[in-house]
């Protein structure tokens, strides 16, 4: 009998263990990762100026700081008036003067 006892208390444990560990709503998008890039109100992108002598991107981090990153190509010129650039934390790709 209390073997019978063991075991139903264990298939009751280990159900409730499976509804915690299951997500509330599956179909939310924070079920299956894909908003990782906006927790904790962390910022993915900075948006800063191309310096085209350096060829570097200044912007402010999240704490409010100067930082640098330096751009992939050297597509940043003196020829675009446009010298937006912006730092992607997620990816950690300096994007300076995307061609839309």
């Amino acid at each position: 009998m209390k073997a019978f006892t063991l075991t139903s208390f264990g298939f009751a444990l280990s159900a409730a263990l499976g509804v915690l560990a299951s997500p509330a709503s599956p179909g939310s998008p924070t079920s299956n990762g894909l908003d990782v890039r906006n927790e904790d109100n962390r910022q993915v992108k900075y948006p800063g100026d191309c310096d085209p002598r350096t060829n570097q991107c200044h912007y402010k981090s999240q704490s409010g700081l100067n930082a640098i990153c330096h751009c992939d190509f050297k597509i940043c010129t003196d020829a675009i008036e446009n010298k937006a650039c912006y730092y992607d934390s997620y990816s950690r790709k300096c994007v300076c003067q995307e061609v839309i």
